[in-house]
Parts: C-alpha cells; sequence; structure tokens
C-alpha cells in the first residue's frame, strides 16, 4: 500500500517571520511519551527491547512485523515518538554554542 502525497491547497503563501530556538526540559517532558529510565537495551535472551529503555517499543518500531505501542501503526506508517533521559550533569553542544556566538547581537 502506497501513501498518498499530502497536497497543499493554497500553493503560495508569505511568510512574516521565522524564529529557531531550542525547547525547555519542561516543553520536552510534555511532548515525550516515555521516560526513559532503563539503562538495559534488551531483556532475555530472545533481545526483546527493554521495557522503559531507549529502544522501548512505545517510541515506535523498526521492525516490519511489529506494530507501535503507542499508535499501533506498523513500521511504514508509524512516524516514531519522544523519549526523554534524565541527566545527572549538562551537556553542552558544540555546534549550538558556535552559532549563539556568531549570532549574539554584539557580534552583527
Amino acid at each position: 500500500m502506497v501513501k498518498e502525497q499530502f497536497r497543499e491547497s493554497h500553493l503560495s503563501k508569505k511568510i512574516d517571520k521565522i524564529s529557531f530556538g531550542l525547547q525547555s526540559s519542561l516543553d520536552i517532558r510534555q511532548q515525550a511519551h516515555l521516560n526513559c529510565v532503563n539503562f538495559n537495551l534488551y531483556e532475555g535472551s530472545n533481545h526483546e527491547a527493554a521495557a522503559n529503555g531507549v529502544l522501548d517499543p512505545k517510541m515506535g518500531t523498526s521492525r516490519k512485523n511489529m506494530k507501535c505501542t503507542t499508535c499501533g501503526k506498523q513500521v511504514q506508517d508509524c512516524i516514531g515518538h519522544f523519549g526523554y533521559l534524565d541527566l545527572k550533569l549538562p551537556v553542552f553542544s558544540c555546534w549550538v554554542l558556535q552559532i549563539n556566538y556568531y549570532y549574539t547581537p554584539e557580534y552583527m
């Protein structure tokens, strides 16, 4: 079964403004479907994804014969679902820090 391509009915629109930013930890938690607290990837000898781990099927499936346990769709139709990890220490992205440095008003 082939998915129908999305077609917008209005072809041209004027964009007034666009902005980018980072999500707060509260926003991420509210959008997530799962808090990943299990550090194991697999459980048992049959290598099933560990519950509440980073491979949990609640975040989507990667196997053709399985359905997503969140939306019930097959792999080709499920868009995937967010999960989050609580980290003990902050993690900084050098790429984001570099962009913020060059685009702050005092350097423009």
